[in-house]
């Protein structure tokens, strides 16, 4: 059973991985405001109320691990607890821990999967289920680089859309000229 329409803050310096995100969050109905780096996700919940965030651990200017600290340290003030999913490729041994001690609610590691990061959403959503995600440390399954059947069936067949997101990764994976 899908949560009710979300509106999630998405904090990924990798346009792929942008554009993965908010592709499969729209899939939802929810709503995504997208946002480079830690110092913006500060700067967005300024202005707005979102129901989540999506941190990337690794982004320029202010990573995850530190916006999350500050968040927290609010949130102190606010009484208010916003659920916060780390997305990283760190899949090592203690780094679950890592980020829950870091205040986060939940795990995902990269290369993203789509039914495990609505899991991980889904999960963060209440407080029962938000406790129930920390006991469990969130997930922290790894998925194959890249599996062209799952990349169709996930963006619906959408040929535009995956075309659209393979040009990118090429344009940016080419070394510069």
């Amino acid at each position: 059973p899908s949560v009710s329409p979300l509106h999630l803050l998405v904090a990924e310096d990798h346009e792929i991985n942008r554009m993965i995100v908010e592709k499969w969050m729209q899939k939802r109905g929810w709503r995504v405001t997208l946002v480079n780096n830690g110092y913006e996700v500060l700067q967005a919940l300024q202005h707005h109320r979102f129901d989540g965030i999506l941190m990337d651990i690794q982004m320029p200017r202010m990573d995850g691990i530190t916006a999350t600290k500050l968040i927290r340290e609010f949130e102190e003030q606010t009484k208010e607890h916003i659920p916060i999913i780390a997305l990283t490729a760190h899949a090592m041994e203690g780094d679950r821990d890592r980020f829950l001690n870091a205040g986060m609610d939940g795990y995902v590691t990269k290369p993203l999967n789509s039914e495990q990061l609505y899991a991980a959403i889904e999960g963060c959503m209440t407080p029962e289920r938000r406790a129930d995600a920390q006991t469990r440390g969130g997930l922290a399954l790894q998925q194959p680089m890249l599996d062209i059947d799952e990349l169709l069936l996930t963006f619906d067949y959408d040929m535009a859309f995956i075309e659209e997101l393979m040009t990118t990764y090429l344009r940016q994976s080419s070394p510069e000229m």
